[in-house]
């Protein structure tokens, strides 16, 4: 018979990272071939032709054409770059012919146009549901270092099955990516996070930010909403200082993550020309002001654009608009955690604000999250009284930055814009049903109380 500590405890040690390793592998191939199966089913979104139709751009940046005019056009600054990378290496892999520039401006004139051959969009969406699964295997990591292996093994299989997440891992769009990556440099960053205040491996730490910050670069490529994982980690520093041990190893911490956001900026302005392409040929007079402008003008042009577009879809769809504080709040706890959490289905419909056949999930969902939060914040003092890392509160962190700052700017009712509270809530929930269980065994067995 195991040992009672099997039950209560799913700390790593070295004789157990074999199986840390396996359930990785595991939660990556079940998560990958979930979500490829669905491919063939999932509806075409509007968006996905506006991003296959720009995939063309990978062909110029493979060919190292940074100064090519077409990065300055309004295609090139509209829609992030790492996703059309991802859709152009897709077609080129599987034979098909990438879309022309002509294709891409044709959309915004009709965005009911379709420019995939028969079984390109199938190819296109591939790389997206790797990514998706990457995600999964990256939440399982958190929720190790946080928790243990089972609430990893729980939170990865809650966000794979989470309708919202899935669906989006079968579309050839920016949300997964970003999503994925986002986890990603938040994995890092929490194991690095632990080292420095441990004290253990912190010279491997000190560079791990670099790693980080790589990843939350990518997202940025992705999705600008990426700048949530720079967010997460300024306060994950920040929450550092709470924690037990030397101040040096906390200070290190912070200095060291520094580091992240040079990284992430890096990333960023290497794999988007648009910040730097100078055309060396004569250009038109729009184009020619977009070149004179400077780096951090091109970059602030991007970030005024979004704001832009989404000040725009409230105008066109007012039935979907989110203006007050009351109503972002509201359909953040109804829609985020009814229809868009685990308990959802897909698809949705958006043009009903509040539905009890769609989010009568929310109704479960929410208060498990809930609970799971306070639990977290009652952890956390326990880990930092027994002089650990306090991961329960990184945890609450997290999730709590993700809500606010979600729910903060939401402009419309619409399924994306909640994408990155479901992770964050998973975690929260996993830790809180394994400590569910492990309280229920310890009431069947007092002995292991004694633990």
């Amino acid at each position: 018979m195991p040992p009672p500590s099997q039950y209560v405890s799913d700390s790593i040690s070295p004789y157990r990272s074999m199986i840390v390793w396996g359930c990785a592998v595991l939660v990556g191939l079940t998560s990958l071939g979930y979500f490829v199966n669905g491919i063939p089913d999932e509806p075409v979104f509007v968006d996905e032709s506006a991003y296959y139709s720009q995939s063309y751009y990978a062909k110029l940046f493979a060919q190292r054409k940074r100064d090519d005019p077409a990065w300055l056009e309004y295609m090139a600054y509209d829609l992030p770059p790492l996703p059309k990378y991802l859709i152009g290496a897709s077609l080129w892999h599987h034979g098909y012919p990438f879309p022309t520039a002509d294709q891409a401006r044709s959309w915004y004139q009709n965005t009911s146009l379709r420019f995939d051959p028969k079984g390109a969009l199938a190819a296109a969406r591939l790389p997206f549901a790797a990514l998706g699964a990457f995600g999964c295997v990256a939440l399982f990591g958190i929720g190790v270092l946080a928790f243990g292996v089972r609430a990893g093994l729980i939170a990865s299989f809650l966000l794979a099955i989470n309708p919202l997440y899935a669906m989006h891992s079968r579309r050839a769009m920016s949300d997964v990516p970003c999503e994925a990556f986002m986890i990603a440099a938040l994995f890092v960053s929490l194991w690095a996070w632990t080292r420095w205040l441990k004290g253990h491996e912190w010279h491997f730490a000190a560079f791990a930010p670099i790693v980080a910050g790589a990843f939350a670069g990518l997202a940025l490529l992705s999705k600008l909403s990426g700048t949530l994982a720079l967010m997460v980690i300024a306060a994950w520093c920040l929450l550092g200082f709470l924690a037990n041990g030397s101040l040096w190893r906390k200070f290190g911490n912070a200095a060291s993550n520094l580091l992240t956001p040079a990284a992430a900026i890096a990333v960023f302005f290497v794999f988007n020309p648009y910040l730097t392409a100078q055309p060396k040929k004569a250009v038109s007079a729009n184009l020619a002001g977009i070149a004179a402008k400077s780096l951090t003008e091109r970059a602030d042009m991007m970030f005024r654009l979004r704001f832009q577009v989404a000040s725009d879809q409230q105008s066109m769809f007012s039935h979907n608009a989110l203006h007050r504080p009351g109503e972002k709040l509201s359909v953040m706890a109804v829609q985020g955690f009814g229809r868009f959490g685990p308990l959802g289905r897909s698809p949705s419909d958006s043009t009903i604000r509040f539905d009890t056949v769609q989010d009568y999930g929310a109704l479960i969902w929410l208060p498990c999250v809930a609970l799971g939060l306070i639990w977290a914040v009652l952890k956390g003092w326990t880990q930092r009284d027994e002089d650990t890392p306090p991961t329960a509160w990184a945890i609450a962190t997290y999730w709590i930055v993700t809500a606010v700052v979600v729910t903060s700017y939401l402009p419309m009712a619409w399924d994306r814009y909640m994408l990155s509270i479901q992770g964050p809530s998973c975690l929260i929930a996993g830790g809180f049903f394994v400590a569910a269980i492990d309280a229920a065994l310890r009431l069947v067995n007092p002995r292991l109380k004694e633990v």
